[in-house]
């Protein structure tokens, strides 16, 4: 499959490569969990800089009995996910002021942001895509599919502490990228292009963020390499050349 001078993204069911970033989170309470992602988020945005317009995020919203900070048990009541959209753009407050309406007794677990305008370089111009533009692959070929979605995926999760023993809090936040798709992987002048792009995206993180470690996987038994068929790549892409 050659579809680098096409007006095509190819993209796969599977990542390619992921890239984790880590936060401690001191929170005990409600009030400073949701104090600590509205930040978090904040810093995200702002690390978008022009390469990423999110348009829709979903956000899952977990309900307490008390003020204090607890997973998986009985303090949690209900868990739901809502959704904001906006085909201009989401703006820094568009979610903030939708987080003080149910910031009482509830908590944010997940923040995806499912929906984006991204910049890409093609034909030798710097461009805007979307997940219209993109098309599932598998095994190298086109397949009709119901389902779309962006050529990369990006999120912030806030989760218990469970093998991170270099992270002396109970909680941490987790801001994680995935690659879905072979624009940032191939070495064509587009595919370098975009892999600068990725990568000062990525550096932003890491200056606007507090991270505390990272995590770098290329996942050599994805099903992408054969559905994008870019076998050639398997072991010469390196994603920890993106930090």
């Amino acid at each position: 499959m050659n579809n680098d001078n096409e007006y095509i993204i190819p993209v796969s069911s599977d990542y390619a490569a992921t890239w984790t970033f880590i936060i401690p989170s001191k929170a005990t309470t409600i009030k400073e969990q949701m104090a600590q992602i509205q930040k978090i988020y904040q810093q995200l945005c702002d690390s978008f800089g022009d390469f990423i317009i999110p348009t829709t995020l979903h956000y899952n919203i977990t309900n307490h009995h008390s003020k204090k900070l607890c997973h998986g048990d009985t303090n949690v009541t209900t868990e739901t996910v809502e959704k904001i959209h906006c085909d201009d753009g989401i703006k820094y407050f568009d979610l903030i002021s939708e987080l003080r309406e149910n910031s009482q007794n509830s908590t944010i677990s997940k923040i995806r942001f499912t929906r984006k305008e991204i910049k890409v370089h093609l034909y030798g111009f710097d461009r805007y895509i979307n997940y219209i533009d993109c098309v599932e692959y598998q095994k190298g070929d086109p397949v009709n599919s119901k389902k779309v979605w962006d050529p990369i995926d990006v999120n912030i999760t806030h989760t218990k502490n469970r093998r991170r023993y270099d992270i002396n809090t109970k909680y941490m936040f987790q801001i994680k990228i995935g690659i879905l798709s072979d624009i940032w992987i191939k070495d064509t002048k587009n595919g370098m292009c975009n892999k600068r792009y990725l990568s000062l995206f990525v550096q932003k993180i890491m200056d606007n963020c507090q991270i505390e470690a990272k995590e770098c996987d290329k996942l050599k038994s994805s099903d992408l390499w054969t559905d994008l068929d870019i076998h050639e790549y398997v072991d010469s892409y390196d994603p920890e050349h993106i930090f």
